[in-house]
This record gives structure tokens, sequence and C-alpha cells, in this order.
């Protein structure tokens, strides 16, 4: 299958940010590792589940520091759920340095609708055959970049090789946070001195100062 260029981006063709206002459902989970709860703006992990708009907006703001890749399918049809697995499978062998948004149409079903007018926007442009359903978008600092539908694995690690290769040619390289790694770790990952070097000193002079008030005089 020959495949659209992936920076072929529309420029603000639809504005998916708006997304953002509509409230979650009271008690519905939001955006984390699969089957997981937490807050709505929650980005922590290789693929997450986006069950809420306030989610998808989270993710959509994080493509400014790493490339994010979010996917269609409905839990009521399963078949659907296999390209997104294909792409799951190829984020993670890229250790943190993209990350896929698994949305079920099903509980969110904006998003679909602003994947629709995406498609009928790129079908005018001519960047996909007219007709496609666009069920899966890259995003690279905010901006939509439909993607063809996946045949298979091979397909879905082509694309995330590919758009890691335009994320890196316009300076997108970061990592996405590890919510199973201590603070220290993350520390490093973001390249900022974790909090224990950082007191290494100042609590070297308190510890030394607090020997000497209690060592009893001879």
């Amino acid at each position: 299958m020959t495949q659209q260029p992936l920076n072929a981006a529309l420029r603000g063709a639809v504005d998916l940010s708006g997304l953002a206002n509509k409230r979650p459902d009271a008690g519905g989970a939001a955006a984390g590792a699969p089957g997981a709860g937490g807050g709505g703006g929650s980005t922590g992990g290789m693929v997450v589940e986006v069950a809420d708009a306030q989610a998808f907006s989270s993710l959509v703001s994080a493509s400014v520091r790493y490339p994010v890749i979010i996917a269609l399918y409905s839990a009521s049809q399963p078949g659907t759920r296999t390209p997104v697995d294909e792409l799951a499978t190829a984020v993670r062998a890229q250790g943190g340095k993209i990350q896929l948004g698994a949305v079920d149409i099903d509980r969110v079903p904006e998003v679909a609708q602003a994947f629709a007018q995406l498609g009928q926007q790129v079908a005018q442009q001519g960047q996909l055959p007219p007709g496609t359903q666009v069920t899966t978008v890259a995003f690279l600092q905010g901006q939509p970049m439909p993607l063809p539908p996946l045949p298979d694995a091979e397909a879905a690690t082509q694309l995330v090789d590919e758009l890691l290769k335009v994320a890196v040619a316009n300076g997108i390289a970061g990592r996405v946070p590890d919510p199973g790694a201590d603070e220290g770790a993350q520390d490093d990952a973001e390249g900022r001195a974790p909090k224990r070097r950082r007191c290494r000193r100042s609590c070297s002079r308190r510890t030394t100062r607090s020997r000497r008030a209690t060592t009893p005089a001879p």
C-alpha cells in the first residue's frame, strides 16, 4: 500500500482542541494505562486509553514534546481493535519515544465525529482517497496528520518509524512520562537533577552540625 507522506499535515483545518471544552461524564475513567483510572489530564504511559474529551486534549497538547498517535476502535466490534493493538506493539518497541492513545468511539463519539470532519477535509485536498475513513491521526506540535488504514503489523511499524523521523527533523524528541518510575528516575529522564542529589551537600552540613551538637563534651 502506498502511504501518503506524514508531513502533509493539516494546518488548523479542523479545531480538534475544542473537544477539551466538553466535561467528562461523572464516574468515567480518564486517560491512563488501559483499564486504569486517573485524572483527565494524565498522559503517562506509552499506550493509554482515552476515555473522555479532556484526556484527548491532554494527549494532543503533549505532542509538542513527543509524537502522539490517536487511534479509534469500537468495543462493540472487536475486529476494530486489531490495528490499534498492532500500533501499540510498534509504539512500545520504541521505548518511550512516541505515545499511542486508543479511543473507544462507543464511549467518546465526539472524537470520531472530529476525525470524520478531518477525513472530509483531507479528501478535498487530495491527501487521502475520497471516502477514506480516518481512524488514525498522528499529532506533532498539536497539528493533526490523518493517516491511511493500516493493513498489518508491518505497516504499523513502518508508520511509527516514519513518524519518529519527521518528529526528530522538527526538533520533537522528548520522552513519554513513565507513571511507574520513581521521582528520581523521572527527573533524570527529563534532564533534571534528582532532589536527593540537589540536597546532598546541604543535608550533609546539617547532619554534621547535628552530630556536633549532640556529642557530649569529654
